[in-house]
């Protein structure tokens, strides 16, 4: 990771989501950390890969090809 700022930010913030999934297990609170993390980089693959890691099988892709759009990861009352 030397002379690699971004590759560095990124290493950093793994780290600091595996520490709050640990401190905050069972609190409700990893979804909305792997959500704001995946709207900063602007990537939706993000929260999917690691929502759907816990899957296996065809559930697996199902979930992580759901999670690719942004509209699923809010539950709509409005409608």
């Amino acid at each position: 990771l030397t002379g690699n700022l971004l590759a560095k930010q990124l290493y950093l913030e793994e780290l600091i989501l595996d520490e709050r999934a640990r401190e905050l297990a069972f609190e409700g609170e990893r979804f909305y950390d792997l959500i704001r993390v995946a709207k900063r980089r602007n990537d939706p693959s993000f929260l999917a890969k690691k929502v759907s890691a816990k899957y296996s099988g065809s559930m697996k892709q199902t979930i992580y090809n759901k999670l690719l759009n942004e509209k699923n990861w809010y539950i709509n009352i409005f409608d």
